[in-house]
């Protein structure tokens, strides 16, 4: 009895998909100059959508936090972080969440080939200009209840299905 009751209720990780995002705020790229070397930051903020696939679950999968990191896949680079807690799936079922990422990305060559990427994939989304498909893989920690309490948080690697990223 005990063991079936072990297989219904404990938590298993969901199969997540990227959906697209929308826009939290305009990009914007600074450059601060120190003497003879300078910094250039890139700021822009998205709402990534998600596609949950809890259907292994029986039951309700709660989330205490699931963290999101977007990484350029060329170079490695950490370009984005986010967060979102309390979050509830239920069980036997496919939904739709949403997580705020927010691009902090910052570097010291103007020339650098992830800020160029960044700026000509998400600068020219309003004036309704081909934009390219950015290469990003997005890792999301989830801290799962119960799961986590035994030390377990998993982390998993999410690319979007269009074979690219495209700046909301």
């Amino acid at each position: 009895m005990i063991a079936i009751a072990a297989f219904l209720l404990w938590p298993r990780t969901p199969l997540i998909r990227i959906d697209g995002a929308k826009s939290l705020i305009d990009a914007k790229t600074t450059e601060i100059r120190h003497g003879l070397t300078s910094h250039i930051t890139y700021e822009n903020g998205w709402r990534i959508k998600l596609i949950v696939d809890n259907r292994q679950n029986y039951v309700t999968t709660r989330f205490n936090k699931i963290q999101i990191t977007a990484r350029d896949a060329l170079s490695g680079s950490t370009i984005g972080k986010g967060q979102e807690e309390s979050i509830l799936l239920p069980g036997n079922t496919i939904s739709t969440i949403e997580l705020p990422l927010y691009i902090n990305y910052i570097t010291q060559d103007l020339f650098d080939t992830t800020l160029m990427d960044l700026e000509k994939a998400c600068n020219n989304t309003k004036n309704n200009e081909s934009h390219a498909a950015l290469s990003i893989h997005f890792s999301l920690t989830l801290y799962i209840f119960m799961l986590e309490q035994l030390n377990y948080v998993p982390t998993i690697t999410a690319v979007p299905a269009t074979g690219g990223f495209y700046c909301p």
